[in-house]
């Protein structure tokens, strides 16, 4: 998980509260007789929201074709679709919950998920645990006749409620979570736990596709090594290679890449990823001072 601007692009106009098609998109959602949103209703709408949604987080760069949860690309075998934060219709935690049917169609309410971390087995589905100390919202003011704008602002209910899961947008992952250096992603507190059991975000395929870009390049770093060893390759070329390997693993931290969290643990953390694991002193003597040399703009 990485944070995400999405104050970087203008909400699209459908999505706008102040919208006469938003707003009566919103109204019918509310629940009538007892009833809870009607989805046959909600999901002819919701036709044209995923496309809107997705064409503004995909080409307008804001997701940019990765799941919000896990950092997967859209390689083509995985469906991407929009989720809810907030569950719409019911929440696994509180049976009596109506789900939080008025923020169907809010825009920081919507996220784009990988269909695995949405609803796979073991996935969020409807879950959305709160804190003890929290209080959960089960209606909010909203009539026929008039919308609140207050009915839609998530840092007030995220002060309310104070949700286990993170929020990509509005909390910093980086205060949460760790990855080690075996690819498995650790909660360093309580909320990053919980994400990471709502998501599934250790599950293996993810775990081993992440494993996979460490491995990469910690034999790319110990071929080198090696070869420099047996003086089979030049100082100059070991340099210039390795140098090449610093600049890929600092870049994976950028945007677009994929497990761009995992990036930035590699690239802050080199010693724990990549020198430690190295068996042979003089290597990894060589692999420090040259990583230093390169953060200090001297390689």
């Amino acid at each position: 998980m990485r944070f995400v601007d999405k104050s970087k692009v203008t909400i699209p106009k459908w999505f706008q509260h102040t919208n006469p098609n938003f707003v009566k998109k919103t109204k019918n959602t509310l629940p009538q007789n007892g009833k809870k949103v009607d989805s046959n209703y909600y999901n002819k709408a919701f036709l044209t929201l995923t496309i809107l949604y997705s064409d503004c987080c995909v080409s307008g760069k804001i997701y940019v074709a990765k799941c919000a949860f896990c950092e997967s690309l859209d390689n083509g075998t995985s469906r991407y679709e929009v989720e809810h934060y907030r569950p719409k219709k019911e929440v696994a935690e509180d049976t009596s919950h109506p789900g939080y049917y008025w923020l169907a169609y809010e825009w920081s309410n919507l996220l784009l998920s990988c269909q695995t971390c949405n609803r796979g087995e073991g996935g969020k589905h409807n879950k959305f645990p709160i804190a003890n100390s929290g209080r959960r919202i089960y209606k909010e003011r909203l009539y026929r006749s008039n919308i609140t704008k207050s009915s839609f602002d998530l840092q007030r209910l995220q002060k309310i409620e104070q949700p286990l899961l993170l929020h990509p947008e509005m909390d910093d992952p980086t205060l949460h979570l760790i990855f080690k250096n075996d690819g498995k992603l650790h909660g360093i507190t309580r909320r990053g736990r919980a994400t990471i059991d709502i998501c599934k975000l250790n599950r293996r395929l993810l775990w081993k596709n992440r494993q996979k870009l460490i491995e990469g390049f910690r034999n790319k770093i110990k071929n080198l090594l090696i070869a420099y060893s047996k003086k089979l390759i030049t100082k100059k070329y070991t340099n210039e290679s390795l140098k090449k390997i610093f600049i890929k693993i600092k870049n994976s931290q950028l945007g677009h890449k994929e497990f761009t969290l995992l990036g930035k643990n590699m690239f802050d953390n080199f010693d724990y990823f990549f020198v430690s694991q190295l068996s042979n002193i003089k290597q990894r003597e060589v692999l420090d001072k040259l990583f230093r040399k390169y953060q200090n703009g001297a390689l």
